[in-house]
């Protein structure tokens, strides 16, 4: 008996390990790069398109990286004439569905960056999801030709 409940245990354990696995396949990340930062400048914008290939929404919680001090969601708001930017606490890429990140509108915000990056440098960012499961992708620098887009 012990034996064969330590084989349902294992085998459940694998089919979670393989659920959490197939989810994080579900979602694409298309068409991603981060702005390359003026000489000195300690954070920066980055945009890309979520595409998500499963029939469940995917939460998106939070984003790290190892030479970032903090990834944070924001979205571009217009107030009485001013643009300003709102830490969103989580981002939601709707089954079978995209989300843009785009200047104007959602983005991320990489903060306390631990060295200066141009074009050509890459940052691998790790995705964290309210189911648990995590994706990573590469987000790479590039100099934008409109520099004067708000982020």
């Amino acid at each position: 008996m012990q034996r064969t409940l330590g084989f349902r245990i294992a085998g459940f354990g694998m089919l979670m390990f393989s659920l959490t696995v197939l989810a994080d396949l579900g979602l694409k990340v298309e068409n991603a790069y981060l702005r390359a930062m003026p000489p000195g400048q300690e954070m920066a914008a980055a945009y890309m398109t979520l595409v998500n290939n499963t029939d469940e929404d995917i939460i998106i919680l939070r984003m790290g990286s190892d030479i970032v001090g903090r990834i944070e969601i924001h979205s571009s708001t217009e107030r009485n004439g001013m643009i300003g930017m709102r830490k969103l606490q989580q981002i939601k890429v709707p089954a079978f569905g995209r989300l843009n990140l785009e200047p104007g509108s959602s983005h991320l915000m990489l903060m306390e960056i631990g060295k200066q990056l141009g074009p050509g440098d890459e940052i691998r960012v790790t995705l964290n999801t309210a189911n648990g499961g995590s994706q990573d992708f590469v987000l790479p620098v590039k100099r934008t030709t409109d520099m004067n887009h708000h982020h």
